[in-house]
């Protein structure tokens, strides 16, 4: 038996036993049957905290592999390459039949990837905005300007994600899927996602110009 907490206890699909401790942590019996579907974990002894400027400097370096990696696990399109397939895909109108299911399946995947955006970019905004307010404890101050750019862009891409979800008649709209399915619309769409991508790669840029100078005072330190 696997005792534990999870964001998705409360739904039946994910644990449809609705086993609990009485201090509130799922009961899961005979969890080895239920992966590779789910993913546990087991936290183990407490460490001391990395300093902050490096964890911002490995989430820096992160953010340009993540965008710069054009595929994943084989054959998923990823990073600044993702908007291209996305793209790509809203054009090839035989991909979308006069078939309420299908139809229905292809936007609940376009919304996934329009809220994951909008969410992710927003909050990452956030953050490197939180980079800036501890001087040179936290990001060296010429790389300042450089954060607050690369944050507008990304608080910039969440703004396009609202504009896709105006052209299906605002976010969770239940009848998105039909206007969604009109090829005009899909189209009016291009613009927006290629734009979100020059967004994207404009951060990208502002990034690898802060690793730059980190490496060129590390560098410069040694000699």
């Amino acid at each position: 038996m696997l005792i534990g907490w999870s964001f998705f206890q409360g739904f039946p699909d994910f644990f449809p036993e609705a086993e609990f401790e009485p201090t509130g942590e799922f009961r899961k019996r005979d969890w080895f049957n239920y992966l590779p579907e789910f993913a546990f974990f087991t936290i183990n002894e407490k460490l001391e905290h990395p300093p902050l400027k490096e964890t911002c400097y490995k989430a820096l370096e992160w953010m340009v592999q993540v965008a710069r990696t054009s595929v994943t696990f084989g054959d998923r399109y990823n990073g600044l390459a993702a908007y291209d397939a996305w793209v790509k895909q809203l054009l090839r109108d035989e991909d979308f039949p006069d078939d309420h299911t299908v139809l229905n399946q292809r936007y609940e995947i376009h919304n996934n990837l329009v809220g994951f955006v909008a969410e992710a970019r927003w909050y990452g905004s956030q953050f490197l905005i939180g980079m800036t307010t501890g001087g040179d404890n936290i990001i060296h101050q010429d790389s300042i300007e450089d954060l607050y750019h690369a944050a507008a862009l990304y608080a910039g891409d969440h703004n396009l994600m609202w504009e896709l979800w105006d052209l299906v008649g605002g976010n969770n709209n239940p009848d998105a899927w039909i206007k969604f399915a009109d090829p005009a619309i899909r189209r009016k769409m291009v613009p927006i996602i290629q734009d979100a991508r020059q967004k994207d790669e404009k951060a990208v840029e502002h990034f690898e110009r802060i690793l730059q100078k980190l490496l060129e005072r590390v560098v410069d330190h040694t000699k």
